[in-house]
């Protein structure tokens, strides 16, 4: 296995579920980055686990694919992944001081299309508009892309 494998452990869905003195549940925390906001707060509201599984299972099946990709992306690039906005954020390769920010949309990776919402820091003038998109519009290759654009963009002001 290499260092770039993603294991079982980090793709499953851990529920720790919090209860009051009286046996009500209070707070459900998860180990992974996914949207759950709604169906935690409905479930507390509810008190009704068996709801909450059933809504968290089928969250997480659809969810899979991109948590394994983000854990993946994670290993090879310094980013950061905001679930509950859909954001993704890129440090390049390149210019440790370039920030790139991706808008993932929610139907990712059945539908929908990522697109580059801004670009700040040390970019020479380039915005979002100047970048165009990558042929195989994947996150993974979206952040090479980005990772090869600005690293040329580099060499061409050195």
């Amino acid at each position: 296995m290499s260092d770039l494998d993603i294991t079982s452990e980090e793709l499953k869905l851990i529920a720790t579920l919090n209860f009051s003195k009286q046996g009500k549940l209070v707070d459900v925390q998860l180990n992974q980055s996914i949207d759950a906001k709604d169906i935690i707060s409905k479930s507390v509201a509810s008190n009704n686990l068996v709801q909450l599984v059933l809504d968290l299972s089928k969250l997480w099946r659809t969810q899979t694919t991109l948590v394994s990709e983000i854990a993946l992306l994670r290993k090879r690039h310094a980013i950061d992944w905001i679930p509950e906005k859909n954001i993704l954020l890129l440090i390049v390769k390149e210019r440790k001081n370039c920030v790139c920010t991706l808008k993932v949309p929610s139907t990712y990776p059945h539908s929908g299309q990522i697109l580059l919402e801004n670009v700040m820091g040390h970019t020479s003038g380039l915005t979002a508009e100047d970048v165009p998109p990558p042929s195989d519009t994947s996150l993974m290759s979206w952040l090479q892309h980005l990772d090869t654009f600005f690293g040329q963009s580099q060499e061409k002001l050195d």
